[in-house]
């Protein structure tokens, strides 16, 4: 199965297989809750579509659903 999009509507890159339906995020404390900032460029089309620049655990759990992985990194 392949997802042959190669550029959303604003020139950033999208999945092309599902081998690259993979984000990282960096974990993050603020303000006494636990946010995660985009570590790639996938990570950085979902801060888009949530219209935020953090993503939150309610987020990831999300685009966990959608099928993808997520990386934790430092």
């Amino acid at each position: 199965m392949s997802l042959e999009v190669s550029k959303f509507w604003n020139d950033e890159p999208v999945p092309k297989s599902l081998d690259d339906m993979k984000i990282s995020v960096r974990k993050v404390l603020g303000g006494g809750r636990c946010v995660y900032h985009p570590a790639c460029d996938q990570a950085r089309l979902f801060t888009q579509i949530a219209d935020t620049e953090i993503l939150t655990e309610q987020n990831l759990t999300a685009i966990e659903a959608l099928g993808f992985d997520i990386k934790v990194v430092r």
